[in-house]
């Protein structure tokens, strides 16, 4: 087996995606053979499609039609017994823990079906820096009213970081609002007009491309190396999760510019849900964050390992950011991303063998009220736990 395969097949608007394809090769294959088709996956280019599906896959198009896993109608599987089964053979409760569940935990995925769906030929992205406390502060705090109830065909998600000024060298802050629309540069103005005046987007800020033009525009690169599958970035991360049901104070905003500016590696990036993801079950899937989730938050931190650069200390600071978002991320239990995985939430022993209780730490922040239905259905299709890793899936008799 090829391992990372895309058979794209037009007359059922479906495809086989190999588990070892990255996206950037799902999104060219796709590209290669519609203009008016695309996939509602992530933009990193470098990421592999079968870890991506397996944790639910949030994307530029999640609000159109939901996440990747969404979109997934069928899949191979290699189970615990050597079998090779398919959505068929597997049975629904199997099938429903593949798209969502974590990856690690429930044999070998060879491949995965999904569905293809429609874009507009043109399409507009646009991106709208803000610099500054109070504009920033107004600006994100608007946002959280806006970003998640607007129509299914707008994504703007925004990103916050530090920067280092210009002239004075003083540290300050800076938000880049970026994302998508499927439509017209015209008809996003107008909207935006009506519903976002304050942003102050103009048409200097947008540019109407394709589908897959898009793709190549948020990660950075052009349409010809999408496919490349080697990420030449050569950096340290740190990534934790959260998840938000209530606007964010501007208080709490105000308090949280200085630490951004303290380390200039860090950026926090708050993508809204809503539209599609309000119309889809909570139990739909394993993952659990749809009606009544106003937006993702991911907390970033990168660095380049120097002399005397101490890992432990940009860890920390990482713990002392998500510290801080306490008081104003959705909680009992607090939720993360099991597609940002975060070791901090707890971890099995080395052989990735532990208990349903010690596994609750972990387990419901990722999946919530879905935890328990993940035991059951990894206590019947692999009962001797043969899959398994630091924050897998456990068993009932461990």
């Amino acid at each position: 087996m090829d391992i990372h395969k895309v058979d794209v097949n037009m007359s059922s608007g479906t495809a086989w995606v190999e588990a070892g394809a990255t996206l950037g090769e799902l999104y060219s294959a796709i590209a290669q053979k519609s203009e008016i088709h695309g996939f509602p996956g992530g933009v990193c280019p470098t990421v592999g499609s079968g870890g991506h599906f397996s944790g639910g896959g949030l994307g530029l198009l999640t609000r159109k039609y939901g996440l990747a896993a969404d979109n997934v109608v069928d899949a191979l599987l290699i189970d615990a017994s050597g079998e090779v089964l398919n959505r068929a053979t597997m049975g629904d409760d199997l099938f429903w823990a593949i798209r969502g569940g974590g990856g690690g935990s429930w044999g070998v995925v060879i491949a995965w079906k999904i569905r293809l769906v429609r874009v507009p030929s043109v399409l507009t992205v646009f991106t709208v820096l803000r610099t500054g406390r109070h504009k920033v502060t107004d600006a994100v705090h608007r946002w959280q009213y806006v970003a998640p109830h607007v129509e299914h065909d707008l994504f703007m998600r925004v990103q916050v970081f530090g920067i280092i000024s210009d002239g004075d060298q003083t540290r300050n802050i800076r938000a880049s609002f970026h994302g998508m629309y499927l439509g017209s540069k015209k008809q996003l103005l107008h909207r935006i007009d009506k519903i976002f005046p304050e942003l102050g987007m103009s048409a200097a800020d947008c540019e109407e491309m394709s589908w897959i033009q898009s793709a190549s525009y948020f990660s950075g690169t052009n349409v010809s190396q999408l496919g490349n599958r080697y990420y030449s970035g050569k950096n340290y991360f740190k990534n934790k999760s959260d998840f938000a049901r209530k606007p964010i104070p501007k208080s709490g905003l105000r308090g949280l510019w200085p630490m951004l500016e303290r380390e200039l590696g860090s950026n926090i990036i708050l993508s809204p849900l809503g539209a599609k993801m309000e119309e889809i079950s909570s139990s739909a899937l394993p993952f659990p964050h749809r009606a009544g989730t106003l937006f993702d938050i991911q907390y970033v931190l990168t660095w380049h390992r120097q002399a005397g650069d101490d890992a432990a200390r940009h860890i920390e600071y990482m713990r002392e950011l998500y510290n801080y978002m306490t008081p104003y991320v959705f909680m009992n239990p607090r939720a993360a991303y099991v597609n940002y995985p975060d070791l901090d939430l707890g971890s099995a022993p080395f052989n990735g063998t532990s208990s349903v209780e010690e596994a609750r730490k972990w387990g419901e922040k990722y999946f919530l009220h879905n935890f328990h239905r993940l035991v059951q259905v990894k206590s019947r299709v692999d009962p001797r736990n043969v899959f398994r890793n630091a924050q897998s899936i456990p068993v009932y008799h461990f």
